[in-house]
């Protein structure tokens, strides 16, 4: 995801506020694309930095229309808080997304920078992907294979498809603690 007060055109700051309010989603938040964007625009204009206009506060602009577009919406319900920052275009993908961005997080605590650089890489990837993944083959090899994921990713993506996490996670944390 991109941050606070990152360089990005207004369309792409638009497109990140729109998926993480989707994936908040946000009782009052119009199911029309178009009727969204014009309900977020506002929050967005508000949050922009610098007269240019190129620079986006998407963190602010998002406390800001989840206050008012849906107030009863908390940070404590499990069902719709991503556990890493990355946020993924299609919402089935947040899990794979998570886990990869913290098997990362624990490789490079092991010290493991080429490894941990390839999986983040990997996450990237599997949140930019348009299309729901149903399995490690569909991203790995062929015409829908992702920059990034090769053959052991997508090793990665089968076993959280049926198990829901890592075992890798786990064995990292060990060594890790």
């Amino acid at each position: 995801m991109k941050g606070t007060s990152e360089e990005m055109t207004p369309k792409e700051a638009m497109a990140q506020l729109m998926a993480q309010c989707r994936h908040r989603k946000l009782k009052g938040l119009a199911a029309d694309d178009g009727a969204a964007k014009s309900q977020l625009s506002s929050y967005l204009m508000a949050h922009a930095i610098g007269h240019d206009r190129k620079f986006w506060d998407i963190a602010k602009s998002l406390d800001a229309a989840t206050r008012d577009i849906d107030p009863n919406w908390s940070t404590d319900r499990e069902s719709t808080k991503p556990t890493s920052t990355v946020i993924a275009e299609v919402e089935a993908n947040q899990n794979l997304v998570d886990k990869f961005m913290e098997l990362s997080k624990l490789t490079f605590r092991a010290n493991d920078v080429r490894r941990g650089v390839g999986l983040k890489k990997a996450a990237m990837a599997i949140a930019e992907c348009t299309v729901k993944i149903e399995n490690g083959a569909q991203v790995s090899k062929g015409k829908g294979k992702l920059p990034g994921v090769g053959k052991s990713s997508g090793a990665k993506i089968d076993e959280i498809l049926e198990t829901g996490t890592l075992a890798a996670i786990a064995e990292m944390e060990a060594l890790t603690a």
